[in-house]
Formats: structure tokens, C-alpha cells, sequence
């Protein structure tokens, strides 16, 4: 059973990326609606918000990489367990960046969202497909792709202690 995990470094690189993704989305979304904030909130206020953010984007990583370890647990190994970094990372590349741009592009709910749906998921069905065969033929790529993971872990190091602070301030104001 222990060969159908992947390594804890490669898990951590997969885990990296996707915090760059998510706690970049989060923090591009809380400084673009900062100022208007300033305007009706203090700024402990403001900072309490940035705490629930931190701390979701914790959460969503989390699960979003457990989604990811349980999909290379439970497929066959050749499909994702193989090269967890390149697949880990480009399939979270692929599913959170289709996501991002798809709640950017329909911000409100309406009916051509939910028309739209479909054809999203099998546009980004058919890129990850298609980065997952160009990642495998196209060694620069490759190279760019666990160059990025490589990079990018550093960033527990430094989200991790601040997602624990917001947590902390969290449960202060919901416990005390």
C-alpha cells in the first residue's frame, strides 16, 4: 500500500503550487477590494478579513491537495502517481487556473453560466490532457514545470506560519 503514495517531498511540491494558486487568488482578491474597505472598515477590522482569508485559502489548499493525493491513491499509478510533481502540478495548475478564470469571467450567476459549464469542464479536461502529453514529449516544458515546484517551496515555510495566526485570531473572536 505504501507504493500507491506519492513521497512527502513530492506531496510538498504539489502542496506548493497549489497555495501559490489559491492564497495568490485570495490575496489579489482581498488587496483589489482594500481600498474600498478602508473607507467603512478600521484596520483591525480589515485585518480580520485578511485572517478569514488566510485561513480559507489554508483550508482550500489543504483539501485541494488532498483531492489530488487521493486521485493518485486510487488511479492506476502510470496516470498520475508515476511523475506526481509534473502531474500533481499541472493538474492543479490546470483545474484551480480553468476555476479562477471561469469565476472571473461569470462573476454573477445567471443561465450562461450554468450553460457554460459543460463546455468548460471538457476544455479543461482536454488541456490538462493535452499539458499532461506536451509535459511528457517537450522536456523544456517539463523542466518549467518542476522548476516552478522547486520554487515554489518555500511558500509553506512562509503562509503556513501566518494561516496559523489567523486561525488563532479566528477562534479568539468566535470562542472568547
Amino acid at each position: 500500500m505504501k507504493r500507491r503514495f506519492p513521497t512527502l517531498t513530492d506531496l510538498f511540491s504539489v502542496y506548493s503550487v497549489v497555495m501559490f494558486l489559491l492564497y495568490g487568488w485570495t490575496l489579489l482578491a482581498f488587496i483589489w477590494k482594500l481600498p474600498s474597505w478602508l473607507n467603512y472598515f478600521t484596520v483591525g477590522e480589515t485585518l480580520v478579513i485578511l485572517a478569514y482569508s488566510l485561513t480559507s485559502a489554508f483550508i482550500e489548499s489543504t483539501f485541494v491537495t488532498g483531492v489530488i493525493l487521493l486521485f493518485a491513491v486510487v488511479l492506476p499509478p502510470r496516470f498520475l502517481l508515476s511523475d506526481f510533481v509534473l502531474n500533481g502540478s499541472i493538474l492543479a495548475m490546470c483545474v484551480l487556473g480553468s476555476a479562477m478564470i471561469f469565476l472571473s469571467r461569470y462573476a454573477r450567476v445567471s443561465s450562461s453560466m450554468v450553460d457554460a459549464w459543460p463546455v468548460w469542464l471538457a476544455i479543461t479536461a482536454a488541456v490538462f490532457i493535452f499539458l499532461l502529453f506536451l509535459a511528457g514529449r517537450v522536456n523544456p516544458i517539463r523542466q518549467v514545470i518542476l522548476f516552478l515546484a522547486d520554487r515554489l517551496r518555500v511558500l509553506p515555510y512562509l503562509l503556513a506560519p501566518l494561516s496559523a495566526l489567523s486561525l488563532v485570531v479566528i477562534l479568539y473572536r468566535n470562542l472568547v
